[in-house]
């Protein structure tokens, strides 16, 4: 942690939010000023997946398009997550942000939830630690009759009873745990605070963000996010699965199940059955259909084609993650005055290797990112600009 008892930032509320934003939309406009105000931060720190996100697939828009609208919207320092936290199931990808947000020195973690708070989340957390022995066990039973380790593992909870009232299921309920659960294990803790989601924000319904990339995509409606976010939408630069099929397929002509099985996240035999469907599969949604089962979740399944399309291989990345434990790196992508104030108080005493801008000598921590960015530039065949080399953080002087 930093040494920070002369700063001027001793005393000052740092919140902390790790997002995606995929796209950035009401919703996430109203968590900024509502969580601001609840925590009565000083400082808001965004730290959101780049060009691939969690559920491994391409942002519908591009890292600095999101980027941009979060610093219009209230956020004052933008940072991208390296893609080894981004593309991970939900305990790592809440593990591994939050273990950044926590070197950089932030207080204050912030996050919406359907209808738990703090304290439903607390105590879930500390019955869920309790119960680990019959949880663990409980999963194994479910992983023998062929489950996915995610419904083994909901299989478990339900048949174990926990409290509360709250889906533990639901997106923003299961990032919350991890997050509450991997900020037990720290020495100093962040003050967690959380936000009810809200159906409407200036008098504007706020739709999800799969209603609002479905809105997009089959008609185009830019009404459904703010302005800061409709004016960098093009239709042309929209970015989904099904573009970037051509090129997985292609991948994937060039394995053998050998080959495939030495890809992250590939285990299980799945290498066959990828191998045996994917031709005769027109699209990536038939694809997909293929390929889910009781075993395996949809989300799990696309982080192994983002794998694939990637070619990260599990040695590479490996080697990535050895070099996330012993220096987490992140890369500005954007500041208000109050950002650049907090970067000049940071930079000299986190652990976390903060790049300001991508060259020679600061690309080789950023490989995994960088490597995403080259081939979603391919992809999209010049309706996208290089995301990397040629850009400098965005700066928003308030």
């Amino acid at each position: 942690m930093l040494n920070v008892g002369s700063s001027e930032f001793t005393s000052k509320k740092v919140l902390g939010i790790i997002t995606e934003y995929n796209p950035f939309h009401f919703g996430h406009e109203y968590q900024l000023h509502a969580l601001r105000e609840k925590a009565q931060a000083d400082v808001i720190i965004v730290l959101m997946s780049g060009n691939v996100v969690q559920r491994g697939e391409y942002a519908i828009t591009s890292k600095w398009a999101r980027a941009e609208a979060a610093l219009s919207s209230g956020a004052d320092l933008v940072l991208e997550a390296p893609l080894v936290a981004s593309l991970q199931s939900a305990d790592y990808f809440a593990a591994h942000n939050v273990r950044i947000l926590h070197e950089l020195d932030v207080n204050i973690l912030g996050f919406g939830t359907e209808t738990a708070n703090e304290s439903d989340l607390l105590n879930y957390v500390h019955w869920h630690n309790e119960q680990r022995e019959a949880i663990d066990n409980a999963v194994k039973r479910h992983l023998a009759e062929g489950f996915s380790y995610p419904a083994s593992y909901q299989k478990a909870l339900d048949s174990l009873n926990p409290p509360g009232n709250f889906d533990t299921t639901s997106p923003n309920h299961l990032l919350g745990i991890q997050y509450v659960a991997y900020n037990e294990t720290l020495d100093q803790k962040l003050d967690i605070v959380t936000l009810p989601r809200a159906k409407n924000w200036k008098d504007v319904e706020i739709l999800s963000g799969s209603q609002i990339r479905q809105a997009l995509e089959l008609e185009f409606d830019k009404s459904v996010v703010p302005e800061v976010m409709a004016s960098q939408l093009e239709p042309s630069t929209l970015m989904n699965w099904n573009h970037a099929f051509p090129f997985l397929k292609f991948r994937l002509a060039q394995h053998t199940p050998d080959t495939l099985q030495k890809i992250w996240g590939v285990r299980e035999g799945i290498e066959n059955l990828i191998l045996r469907v994917y031709k005769a599969s027109k699209s990536y949604d038939e694809l997909i259909s293929n390929l889910v089962s009781k075993r395996w979740s949809k989300a799990s399944i696309q982080r192994i084609l983002m794998a694939v399309l990637l070619d990260f291989q599990s040695d590479n990345w490996q080697q990535m993650m050895s070099e996330f434990r012993d220096e987490p790196t992140v890369q500005i992508l954007g500041f208000t005055d109050a950002g650049r104030s907090y970067l000049n108080h940071i930079k000299n005493q986190t652990s976390v290797n903060i790049i300001s801008n991508i060259n020679q000598s600061t690309a080789d921590r950023f490989q995994g990112n960088l490597r995403a960015d080259a081939i979603l530039e391919i992809i999209q065949a010049g309706k996208l600009t290089e995301q990397n080399f040629t850009k400098y953080p965005i700066v928003k002087i308030k």
